[in-house]
């Protein structure tokens, strides 16, 4: 069972780029997503589940980009465990 409690959260080893075409971010405009990411205790995303979307394109992107994500595991009393996580991503015109 992932921990929302930890020493030491998880953090980006290896953040993947948003990658939206020009039609994707012009029907997008402004959004936001709110993910909750579970990270195992070698640092792998084991689940991505969508809490909040403003945008179908930007949901699936999300989703997307949180799938390849890679991290340093979260610690709790010097030992990595699993960590859910709420994540949120915001993008808008000017990005």
């Amino acid at each position: 069972m992932p921990s929302t409690s930890v020493d030491t959260p998880p953090l980006f080893r290896f953040r993947p780029r948003l990658k939206l075409g020009p039609e994707q971010r012009a029907a997008i405009g402004k959004g936001k997503v709110s993910l909750s990411v579970v990270i195992s205790d070698d640092g792998l995303v084991e689940d991505v589940q969508v809490i909040e979307s403003t945008h179908a394109d930007l949901e699936r992107a999300a989703v997307e980009l949180y799938k390849r994500a890679i991290y340093w595991p979260g610690k709790h009393r010097g030992r990595a465990v699993w960590v859910r996580m709420t994540v949120p991503i915001q993008v808008g015109n000017d990005l």
